[in-house]
């Protein structure tokens, strides 16, 4: 098995990584290494991150399936990729850095499991197919541009945990119906924004 050297976005550290685009103590999914023609790819087990843009640009997956024990998706990880229209996420996920997903037109809908406590910023922005993202009932923020121009996104529940959604969170999504439980942070912000509002009893 053959290895190679990755160098981090700020050129601080080289992370070394295995002919499967794994770093060698087998922890962080560092590159994908796929053909261009590949649709579906699952990430292999033992892997808790995955790194930062480790599948950035990627035109041709459609599917992608992260094992058990993924706690963290890094920085632009997922960003560009053209085709992406499903990723199943690990029930252990708790961290999503800034623009994981962005810039994902294809992906249409997103299942966050319950350890995430804050969208950061962009992570969804410009996934203009997503028509579907269930929000856990423990998170606290949602970011900056975190779902901006989502246009298919046309209704969101927001959980009574969220305590804080940034001016511009839903920046672009013209059609969008926030539910949620009256006197929460979710229907003063559709107020401000002059979005709609559904209460749930």
């Amino acid at each position: 098995m053959s290895d190679s050297s990755e160098t981090a976005e700020d050129g601080a550290s080289k992370i070394e990584y295995d002919s499967n685009g794994v770093s060698l103590d087998g922890k962080t999914f560092v590159k994908y290494l796929g053909g261009k023609d590949a649709k579906e790819f699952a990430v292999p087990s033992g892997v808790t991150a995955i790194g930062m843009a480790a599948f950035c640009d990627c035109s041709s997956l459609r599917s992608v399936v992260l094992p058990g024990g993924v706690t963290r998706i890094e920085y632009n990880a997922f960003r560009g990729c053209s085709a992406l229209e499903s990723v199943v996420l690990s029930n252990e996920l708790d961290t999503i850095d800034e623009w994981a997903f962005g810039d994902c037109p294809s992906l249409k809908s997103v299942f966050l499991p319950n350890g995430v406590r804050k969208i950061e910023r962009g992570v969804f922005y410009n996934c203009a197919a997503l028509e579907s993202a269930a929000l856990p009932s423990g998170l606290r923020t949602i970011g900056e541009q975190a779902f901006g121009r989502c246009v298919s996104l046309k209704q969101i529940f927001i959980p009574e945990s969220v305590g804080k959604i940034a001016k511009d969170a839903f920046e672009g999504c013209r059609a969008l119906t926030l539910r949620g439980y009256e006197g929460t942070c979710a229907e003063e912000y559709a107020r401000k924004r002059r979005l709609c509002f559904e209460p749930l009893d």
